[in-house]
């Protein structure tokens, strides 16, 4: 094993800023009923197409009218200044890539209460965010990776906002939470690499992660089951562990006339612990065995690829675990949604000598439905006859068709 010295180091450093403006205004109107009294009651057994034709608007019909409240519209800025200094060392056979990485964040709300008093929200936070990332070579085709890291999420102003979404294709609404905090988490990672010969790899890791503060997007207490609402909510604290397994190999090994074919995928596996404030049962402090708001308990993906000079083809499959999409309570049971199969086609050619490429994508070819389900009696999968539908649909299948050419100016 080598450890000299003589090595290239290089040190980095930079800076940055980021601001943004959110200048949001919404009208929200409706239709309603001028007089009770004189209101023709037939109309409101008419189907949508006729209820609302001109000779039912009026003193004995409908009238649109405008709702909106003092919560409706706000305006907001945001400034990320940073700087970072990073370290690339390399001592033979270990490399080390290290480094600090500085962040301050101001953010500025100002919108309006439902009694018409005007709300500000000013916040101002300094983060500092290591990470390093070590990597030593065992042998000529082996790698062990071993890295950490600080990361921060930050709500958006939407998130903040008391401004309350609607969401009528859902049938739910979406509120801001004014006292919601930015989540940190701390990720940990090791790794070990295989690379057999050039293209192919194997890898196989393992990975931790400690999040203080997670939002989610969780169930409002005054939901009822007309009207249901979801707000985004900090979580105490989650723990997320795991594995990834990751392949890319070449199939002239079965036969050489498969040299141009090459199959690759991944698998991860995830379980979650999320410890927080039960606002239905009196803020009672909660830790349950569930993956964070989104997080799905396993990916996997797998690819077959033909590449050649002229003609390049890929067929990609993805599937995702039951995903957690909105947390409930004792009352209204958590939504999750169900795995679904995902299959890609690319196809490419180039033409007229090369310097032309034509390209067709087949985006989600099994067009298989988002099916969204309250999850009845707390089990791993979807029960079907307990279970409950929350949503559905299709998204489609999409075909795209394009061509590229390249003009070259350069002479020759």
């Amino acid at each position: 094993m080598n450890w000299g010295l003589k090595d290239k180091q290089t040190l980095k450093l930079g800076g940055g800023n980021t601001t943004r403006f959110r200048d949001f205004d919404s009208r929200i109107f409706r239709y309603n009923i001028t007089n009770y009294n004189s209101f023709i009651a037939s109309n409101a057994r008419k189907a949508v197409d006729q209820a609302f034709q001109p000779e039912n608007m009026g003193n004995n019909g409908y009238v649109l009218e405008e709702f909106t409240n003092n919560v409706d519209s706000y305006f907001g800025i945001s400034v990320l200044n940073s700087a970072y200094g990073m370290m690339d060392n390399t001592f033979g056979d270990l490399r080390l890539i290290w480094g600090l990485r500085a962040e301050n964040f101001q953010q500025l709300l100002t919108s309006r209460t439902q009694t018409g008093s005007r709300s500000v929200r000013l916040t101002e936070k300094w983060d500092l965010l290591p990470s390093l990332n070590a990597m030593l070579k065992v042998g000529d085709k082996s790698n062990i990776r071993v890295s950490g890291s600080r990361t921060v999420a930050r709500p958006e102003f939407r998130e903040i906002a008391e401004f309350a979404f609607y969401d009528y294709e859902l049938n739910y609404g979406v509120l801001g939470d004014t006292g919601l905090r930015r989540s940190s988490v701390m990720n940990y990672d090791a790794r070990y690499e295989f690379y057999p010969k050039a293209g192919e790899s194997i890898s196989f890791g393992a990975f931790y992660k400690d999040f203080t503060d997670p939002i989610e997007l969780r169930l409002d207490p005054a939901s009822n089951a007309d009207a249901r609402r979801y707000f985004h909510s900090n979580a105490l604290n989650a723990r997320s562990v795991g594995f990834e397994i990751e392949v890319r190999k070449g199939l002239d090994f079965i036969a050489p006339k498969l040299k141009n074919f090459s199959l690759f995928g991944n698998y991860t596996y995830i379980r979650s612990q999320v410890t927080f404030n039960d606002l239905s049962a009196g803020n009672k402090e909660v830790k349950a065995d569930r993956p964070l708001q989104g997080q799905s308990p396993y990916l996997l993906n797998l690819g077959l690829q033909y590449t050649s000079p002229v003609f390049n083809a890929s067929l990609l499959y993805n599937r995702v675990g039951e995903r957690l999409s909105l947390v409930g309570n004792s009352e209204f049971p958590n939504v999750f949604e169900r795995p679904r199969n995902l299959v890609d086609l690319q196809l490419s050619t180039k033409v007229l000598d090369k310097k032309g490429e034509l390209k067709l994508n087949v985006s989600d070819l099994l067009n298989n439905a988002f099916y969204h389900y309250e999850n009845v009696n707390d089990a791993t999968s979807y029960q079907d006859g307990t279970d409950r539908l929350f949503y559905s649909y299709r998204p489609g299948t999409t075909i795209t068709v394009s061509f590229s050419y390249d003009l070259s100016l350069s002479k020759k």
